[in-house]
């Protein structure tokens, strides 16, 4: 149970950590898209509107002062471009890094030279420009600009009113053409306010979240539920199984009785077997009981056991519970095989399962036949019959627990379906293998393969 916790809480763990590495992913390309913004807006503030606004090359409205505009094609509309009557140059684009494209840039990036060689750099007018630039896309931030030298010292403004932290976003524009002097601009965006762009993502998150660890605790609960009922199933299979040594042993002592004081010998023979039989129930019995004791450890013991005489003993056992039934039975052992060395309880149990199926599932003179064979340390036992066989669309259901082979046109004999599932379990335990080939109407072999 403290594991099957501890998966669960795991889980959780782990599904909270990818919906909050989800989340600061959003949030960091949202603060890109922010970043985006505002390299646009400084670029455009400094290259488009400074050097015209400064009064460099006169004002739009002094006419007493010749008016330059500067516009590169792209910056043109068709109607300006058919209506042009000045010249037009032509320029490619400058591969260094702090160029931007077009002639007016050219021109910009070259007057912006001159007010930096004159020391009369108008930051204050470049701050108007970039702060009203910044509102029209991010209008809940703050700014500032700062003009910067080429190993990052800064020189206007002298006071530094922002303090470095996580909410600040940074721009850094080269200006001129020589590539000296830096403009670089902070800007400050509150958290909530790229929280709020990612609301619809947040909640998606949220309802994601507790869905799954809902799911999550129910199927713990669930779980939980499950095993109690299974201890006490198992609780109450075990009392029962204990209960049933008293009865068990009283019968055979009424046996043994009644065995000293026959003297028929077929009777008598018939008494030995019962006798025999009890016997074998009762180690059964203490077998499941020593499991329950050791906790689920299953306590193999392995002995000598004579494999052809332990079949042989196992079909005669099957034949009395079918005292009208006509079979023919037949041990193939080429090799051959006679003394092994495993479990002799367990095997046996496993032999009678498998018998049991092959007289119960066949008509009158069915053919049951055992093959041994020995390959790589390995033995075999292949149990084959000519009975009723399997249809095909229930093969894969066959070994669970509680599963019946129900078989059209035939009157299967009752039962609980626990026969091939025990044989399955018995045969695991004993550290081997067990496969089945059938074919409806033509038979079936089941084989367990064991060290």
């Amino acid at each position: 149970m403290n594991r099957t916790i501890l998966i669960s809480a795991i889980g959780m763990l782990t599904l909270l950590l990818s919906q909050g590495y989800w989340l600061a992913n959003l949030y960091l390309d949202k603060k890109a898209q922010y970043l985006d913004l505002i390299e646009e807006s400084l670029t455009y503030s400094i290259d488009n509107e400074l050097v015209l606004k400064s009064g460099l090359f006169g004002k739009p409205n002094n006419t007493n002062k010749p008016k330059l505009i500067i516009k590169s094609a792209e910056e043109m509309t068709s109607e300006e471009i058919k209506s042009h009557k000045g010249d037009t140059i032509v320029l490619q684009l400058d591969s260094l890094s702090h160029a931007r494209k077009g002639i007016s840039t050219f021109f910009a990036q070259s007057s912006i030279e001159m007010l930096l060689k004159n020391h009369s750099f108008p930051m204050a007018v470049l701050d108007s420009i970039f702060k009203n630039e910044i509102q029209k896309n991010i209008p809940y931030a703050t700014c500032q600009l700062k003009l910067c030298s080429k190993n990052g010292q800064i020189i206007v403004p002298k006071c530094n009113i922002y303090k470095w932290n996580r909410h600040i976003i940074t721009a850094i524009h080269p200006i001129g053409t020589k590539g000296e002097f830096y403009i670089q601009a902070f800007v400050s965006i509150p958290p909530r306010q790229i929280f709020y762009h990612l609301y619809y993502a947040l909640t998606v998150s949220f309802l994601m979240t507790i869905i799954i660890i809902y799911c999550l605790y129910y199927q713990l609960i669930v779980i939980r539920n499950t095993r109690k009922k299974l201890q006490q199933q198992q609780q109450t299979m075990y009392t029962a199984v204990h209960d049933l040594k008293a009865p068990l042993n009283a019968t055979y002592s009424i046996l043994d009785f009644i065995a000293l004081k026959e003297t028929d010998n077929s009777r008598k023979s018939l008494l030995q077997t019962g006798k025999v039989q009890i016997r074998k129930l009762t180690d059964i019995i203490e077998s499941i009981l020593n499991i329950r004791k050791a906790k689920q450890n299953v306590d193999i013991k392995k002995t000598q056991v004579s494999l052809p005489e332990l079949i042989e003993d196992a079909m005669r056992e099957i034949a009395l519970l079918f005292p009208g039934k006509k079979y023919q039975f037949e041990l193939d052992n080429p090799v051959p095989i006679h003394y092994i060395y495993t479990d002799p309880v367990r095997l046996e149990r496993c032999l009678r399962n498998l018998l049991d199926n092959a007289l119960k599932y066949s008509d009158d003179d069915v053919k049951v036949k055992v093959s041994l064979d020995e390959h790589d340390n390995r033995f075999s036992i292949a149990i084959q019959d000519n009975g009723w066989g399997i249809p095909l669309k229930t093969q894969r259901k066959l070994g669970k627990q509680f599963y019946r082979v129900r078989i059209k046109g035939k009157d299967v004999p009752p039962g609980y379906g626990l026969g091939l599932c025990s044989v399955k379990q018995l045969v695991k335990e004993m550290g081997g293998s067990f496969t089945f080939q059938s074919t409806e109407g033509a038979g079936s072999v089941f084989v367990i393969t064991l060290p």
